[in-house]
């Protein structure tokens, strides 16, 4: 059902002991000076992939500095794969930290499911499924 039928078939009294612990988490939190972060999944990277990586970053700062229209020339896009094994993001892992972990995890390269693709640049957007 929705929230609204929810909350209303709740009696008051859990309904409030309910909210009280969400308040209460949120003070703890706020006093020890949390943030919650959530874990980022990354593909790993080879030891021939830092160098590749550096030099490709000198190409294109030589590139927009020498050619006023680069960027505008450039399709940004990323990929999406939905795994057979149905896990699909890691959006909903957050950590409570003072600090930022930088948490990562290595991702596998291949598994079998569905690739989906967009691209955006100054053109505008394009997909694939």
């Amino acid at each position: 059902g929705n929230i609204v039928q929810i909350l209303s078939d709740m009696s008051r009294r859990p309904l409030q002991e309910r909210i009280d612990v969400v308040l209460a988490m949120a003070r703890v939190v706020k006093s020890e000076g949390l943030h919650s972060y959530r874990q980022q999944p990354i593909q790993e990277l080879q030891e021939r992939d830092y160098g590749k990586r550096h030099l490709f970053s000198l190409r294109m700062l030589e590139k927009i500095r020498n050619i006023p229209q680069f960027l505008d020339k450039i399709w940004f896009s990323d990929e999406a794969k939905f795994l057979l094994s149905g896990i699909t993001n890691f959006k909903n892992n957050y950590y409570l930290e003072k600090d930022n972990p930088h948490f990562t995890t290595d991702k596998a390269h291949s598994k079998g499911g569905l690739m989906t693709w967009c691209a955006v640049s100054s053109v505008g957007l394009t997909m694939q499924r």
